[in-house]
Protein backbone atom coordinates (compact mmCIF):
# COMPACT_ATOMS: atom_id res chain seq x y z
CA UNK A 1 0.00 0.00 0.00
CA UNK A 2 1.33 3.46 -0.86
CA UNK A 3 2.20 5.86 1.97
CA UNK A 4 -0.60 8.28 1.06
CA UNK A 5 -3.21 5.56 1.44
CA UNK A 6 -1.78 4.77 4.87
CA UNK A 7 -1.83 8.41 5.93
CA UNK A 8 -4.27 9.10 8.75
CA UNK A 9 -4.84 12.58 7.30
CA UNK A 10 -5.91 11.03 3.99
CA UNK A 11 -8.05 8.38 5.67
CA UNK A 12 -9.73 11.06 7.82
CA UNK A 13 -10.75 13.27 4.91
CA UNK A 14 -11.94 10.39 2.74
CA UNK A 15 -13.92 8.88 5.64
CA UNK A 16 -15.56 12.23 6.41
CA UNK A 17 -16.56 12.77 2.78
CA UNK A 18 -17.84 9.20 2.36
CA UNK A 19 -19.94 9.43 5.53
CA UNK A 20 -21.62 12.67 4.45
CA UNK A 21 -22.30 11.42 0.93
CA UNK A 22 -23.73 8.13 2.22
CA UNK A 23 -26.00 10.05 4.62
CA UNK A 24 -27.25 12.14 1.66
CA UNK A 25 -27.84 9.02 -0.42
CA UNK A 26 -29.74 7.24 2.36
CA UNK A 27 -31.77 10.34 3.25
CA UNK A 28 -32.70 10.95 -0.41
CA UNK A 29 -33.63 7.29 -0.91
CA UNK A 30 -35.93 7.31 2.12
CA UNK A 31 -37.44 10.70 1.27
CA UNK A 32 -38.08 9.94 -2.42
CA UNK A 33 -38.71 6.21 -1.91
CA UNK A 34 -36.29 5.45 -4.72
CA UNK A 35 -32.58 4.81 -4.95
CA UNK A 36 -30.46 7.03 -7.21
CA UNK A 37 -26.65 6.73 -7.11
CA UNK A 38 -26.32 10.20 -8.70
CA UNK A 39 -27.27 11.73 -5.34
CA UNK A 40 -24.03 10.36 -3.88
CA UNK A 41 -22.04 12.67 -6.18
CA UNK A 42 -24.19 15.82 -5.93
CA UNK A 43 -22.86 18.86 -4.07
CA UNK A 44 -25.01 20.64 -1.49
CA UNK A 45 -27.62 19.23 0.84
CA UNK A 46 -27.49 17.82 4.36
CA UNK A 47 -24.82 17.31 5.64
CA UNK A 48 -22.11 19.37 3.96
CA UNK A 49 -19.37 17.23 2.44
CA UNK A 50 -17.31 20.41 1.96
CA UNK A 51 -17.43 21.14 5.67
CA UNK A 52 -16.77 17.52 6.64
CA UNK A 53 -13.77 17.22 4.31
CA UNK A 54 -12.12 20.46 5.42
CA UNK A 55 -12.93 20.01 9.12
CA UNK A 56 -11.43 16.51 9.02
CA UNK A 57 -8.33 17.92 7.33
CA UNK A 58 -7.93 20.69 9.91
CA UNK A 59 -8.54 18.29 12.81
CA UNK A 60 -6.04 15.73 11.48
CA UNK A 61 -3.37 18.40 10.95
CA UNK A 62 -4.00 19.75 14.45
CA UNK A 63 -3.66 16.25 15.97
CA UNK A 64 -0.37 15.75 14.15
CA UNK A 65 1.16 19.22 14.48
CA UNK A 66 -0.83 21.14 17.09
CA UNK A 67 -1.10 24.91 16.39
CA UNK A 68 1.57 24.94 13.67
CA UNK A 69 1.67 27.37 10.73
CA UNK A 70 0.31 24.55 8.55
CA UNK A 71 -2.65 24.07 10.90
CA UNK A 72 -3.41 27.81 10.82
CA UNK A 73 -3.32 27.79 7.01
CA UNK A 74 -5.54 24.69 6.79
CA UNK A 75 -7.98 26.13 9.33
CA UNK A 76 -8.22 29.36 7.31
CA UNK A 77 -8.82 27.28 4.17
CA UNK A 78 -11.51 25.22 5.92
CA UNK A 79 -13.33 28.31 7.18
CA UNK A 80 -13.16 29.90 3.73
CA UNK A 81 -14.60 26.78 2.06
CA UNK A 82 -17.41 26.58 4.63
CA UNK A 83 -18.21 30.29 4.29
CA UNK A 84 -18.25 29.97 0.50
CA UNK A 85 -20.58 26.95 0.70
CA UNK A 86 -23.04 28.93 2.83
CA UNK A 87 -22.93 32.15 0.80
CA UNK A 88 -21.81 32.16 -2.83
CA UNK A 89 -22.78 28.58 -3.71
CA UNK A 90 -26.13 28.94 -1.94
CA UNK A 91 -26.84 32.12 -3.90
CA UNK A 92 -26.17 30.24 -7.14
CA UNK A 93 -28.89 27.76 -6.20
CA UNK A 94 -31.37 30.52 -5.36
CA UNK A 95 -30.67 32.32 -8.64
CA UNK A 96 -31.17 29.09 -10.56
CA UNK A 97 -34.57 28.69 -8.93
CA UNK A 98 -35.56 32.26 -9.78
CA UNK A 99 -34.49 31.82 -13.40
CA UNK A 100 -36.57 28.66 -13.64
CA UNK A 101 -39.61 30.53 -12.31
CA UNK A 102 -38.99 33.47 -14.65
CA UNK A 103 -38.73 31.30 -17.74
CA UNK A 104 -41.28 28.70 -16.54
CA UNK A 105 -39.03 25.79 -17.32
CA UNK A 106 -36.46 23.52 -15.77
CA UNK A 107 -32.91 24.63 -16.46
CA UNK A 108 -30.89 21.59 -17.45
CA UNK A 109 -27.77 21.36 -15.32
CA UNK A 110 -26.09 18.77 -13.17
CA UNK A 111 -26.98 20.90 -10.17
CA UNK A 112 -30.37 20.43 -8.60
CA UNK A 113 -31.74 23.58 -6.90
CA UNK A 114 -31.77 21.71 -3.59
CA UNK A 115 -28.18 20.58 -4.04
CA UNK A 116 -26.32 23.85 -4.52
CA UNK A 117 -24.75 25.40 -1.45
CA UNK A 118 -25.48 24.84 2.19
CA UNK A 119 -27.33 26.29 5.14
CA UNK A 120 -25.50 27.03 8.37
CA UNK A 121 -26.94 23.84 9.92
CA UNK A 122 -25.77 21.70 7.00
CA UNK A 123 -22.26 23.14 7.35
CA UNK A 124 -22.26 22.72 11.13
CA UNK A 125 -23.35 19.07 10.92
CA UNK A 126 -20.81 18.42 8.17
CA UNK A 127 -18.03 20.01 10.22
CA UNK A 128 -18.95 17.91 13.25
CA UNK A 129 -18.89 14.76 11.12
CA UNK A 130 -15.45 15.75 9.81
CA UNK A 131 -14.08 16.37 13.28
CA UNK A 132 -15.56 13.09 14.53
CA UNK A 133 -14.15 11.16 11.55
CA UNK A 134 -10.62 12.43 12.22
CA UNK A 135 -10.90 11.72 15.95
CA UNK A 136 -12.06 8.16 15.25
CA UNK A 137 -9.24 7.57 12.74
CA UNK A 138 -6.62 8.83 15.18
CA UNK A 139 -7.92 7.56 18.52
CA UNK A 140 -10.13 4.52 17.90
Amino acid sequence: MTPILQSKVFISIIAAWLITQLIKLIWSSVKKKSFDWKVFFLPGGMPSGHAAFTAALATAIYIEQKASPLFVAVLAFALLVMYDAMTLRREVGMHKGLLEELFHKKIKTVLDKDHVGHTFLQVLIGALIGIAAALVVYFA
